[in-house]
């Protein structure tokens, strides 16, 4: 597009545009206090964290983090992801960690970050190859208000208790990896050469803040690195020795992204050592719930749980995260063998909120809008089910949670941003009808979003812990998971499998349900 006064007038409206948003996020983040150091719920368990990295630990002490740690050979562990704590670092020399909330900065700087690379990402590309028509920009400037307003991280900015930090930093990650592809068009240009030295690193970064999102982008990482690979191949007229021939092309191409993309994964598994004595364990063990939660349903063995337990609670899942509908939920988990499932409030069904980019998913994958593209129409299809790979993932877990529900968001943005560049960039159009449903979904989602920001407590009152001490667990409780020692935890799981049967034969599997 040419240096013209209109598109310098348009540049200018962008410009407020973004710090517009960015003065919302700030309001919304804040609930408009704007206080960046307002204290939320176990703000003190990064503020410690990073202090023990810095004085070269991983431990940190129990009244920071009490039941949410993991309780091994007399110290206490987090098991959430190490990257806010990069933000704490840096800031170190200038704030006193022991005393100073940063929680709510920490989260409203990784949000606020992702969305402005994102976000120029999209304008760049449209500046550069877009027509300005009254149309186009209405949809572009439509797409951006819905990755703001209506998207996964606008729901983890508003609430900056410890479970939203690493999904805060998944996301800015997610944000920065997709403004790389919309930068490389998709991968669809077969004869450019790509670098993925940028995407091996955020794909590495988030192995340290949530690990379904880091194997969604290292999957969609090392699947382009296959597809430009095999192209090359196809170049260089390689017929035979297929698998050998990927091997040596990887290493010769790509040789600093894969060490990267290993160096982050072997850090990861390395801490996971330190920490717990098994690399491949993520969550820990000993969690300091399990000593003072007593015997629950979550606990007895109340329903009942097949071989198949958790690929078939897939099914009940994802029926409740996008219809909110409870009794059918029941009935899927109970049919299913799924065993018990926690249920944190606020269910809110996904289609409320995300109308417009589920139907872009179901575009992109059902009604092939990427066969009118130039290169291999399947490559933005497994761009797209690769990136969906952190969600089925969350879609085994058997807690139906809020927050939960952002791990969709990647893939649903990724689709939203193909079918609007679709239209806007390269000059593909829909019937009128079909953009004006588009537009009313859109709208649809940010008013429901905004009309939750705005009423629902998980929101106002930064949950889903609304009753704590001072921002914390009690006293007593974190004093006695301090005193747990290896000799004690033995003999605390002696006595609750003795207690265990009589305990649990109180619940039936009616009163679960």
């Amino acid at each position: 597009m040419d240096n013209s006064p209109q598109l310098k007038k348009i540049e200018i409206v962008n410009f407020l545009f973004v710090v517009i948003a960015v003065i919302a996020y700030a309001a919304f983040a804040t609930n408009f206090t704007f206080d960046f150091f307002q204290p939320q719920f176990l703000w003190r368990a990064y503020n410690f964290y990073t202090l023990a990295i810095i004085d070269g630990r991983l431990d940190i002490p129990a009244f920071s983090i009490g039941q949410e740690g993991n309780y091994i050979d007399s110290k206490v562990y987090m098991y959430y992801g190490m990257l806010p704590t990069l933000p704490r670092l840096i800031l170190s020399p200038f704030i006193d960690l022991q005393s100073t909330p940063l929680s709510t900065l920490v989260v409203f700087l990784f949000s606020t970050f992702g969305q402005v690379i994102l976000h120029f990402s999209i304008w760049k590309r449209f500046v550069k190859f877009g027509d300005f028509s009254i149309t186009n920009l209405i949809m572009v400037f439509g797409l951006l208000c819905v990755l703001w307003f209506g998207s996964g991280t606008f729901i983890i900015l508003q609430n900056s208790v410890i479970y939203h930090e690493p999904y805060a930093a998944a996301l800015c990650l997610s944000n920065i990896f997709l403004g790389l592809l919309i930068k490389d068009n998709f991968f669809i240009d077969s004869q450019k050469n790509y670098s993925f030295v940028k995407y091996a690193v955020v794909a590495g970064l988030c192995v340290h803040t949530r690990m379904p999102t880091a194997l969604a982008l290292y999957s969609v990482t090392c699947f382009l690195m296959l597809i430009c690979i095999l192209r090359t191949m196809q170049s260089e007229g390689v017929k035979q020795n297929y698998i050998l021939n990927i091997v040596t092309t990887a290493f010769r191409n790509h040789t600093v992204s894969l060490l990267i993309m290993f160096a982050f994964g072997l850090s990861v598994l390395l801490i996971n050592y330190l920490k717990f004595g098994d690399a491949i364990e993520f969550m820990g063990h000993n969690y300091g719930y399990n000593f003072l939660e007593g015997f629950t349903e979550r606990r007895c063995p109340v329903l009942p749980v097949g071989e198949f337990a958790k690929a078939f609670r897939i099914i009940p899942n994802l029926y409740v995260y996008f219809t909110a509908d409870m009794e059918t939920y029941k009935y899927l988990r109970l049919n299913l063998e799924t065993g018990f499932g926690r249920i944190e409030d606020p269910v809110v069904p996904i289609y409320q909120l995300w109308s417009l980019s589920c139907l872009c998913y179901l575009i992109v994958l059902v009604q092939g809008i990427v066969k009118s593209r130039k290169g291999n129409p399947l490559l933005l299809i497994g761009i797209l089910l690769l990136s969906s790979i952190g969600a089925f993932f969350q879609l085994t877990y058997p807690t139906i949670a809020h927050r939960y529900i952002t791990e969709f968001w990647p893939p649903l943005a990724l689709a939203t941003i193909i079918v609007v560049y679709v239209n806007a960039i390269e000059g593909k159009r829909y019937n009128k009808g079909v953009l004006a449903l588009m537009a009313f979904l859109g709208a649809f989602g940010i008013l429901n979003m905004l009309n939750l920001s705005l009423t629902n407590r998980y929101y106002l009152e930064d949950g889903p812990v609304f009753n704590h001490n001072d921002y914390h667990y009690s006293d007593s409780d974190n004093a006695f998971l301090s005193e747990l020692t290896e000799d004690k935890i033995e003999q605390f799981m002696i006595q609750y499998h003795k207690d265990k049967e009589a305990a649990c034969a109180k619940y039936l599997v009616e009163g679960a349900q």
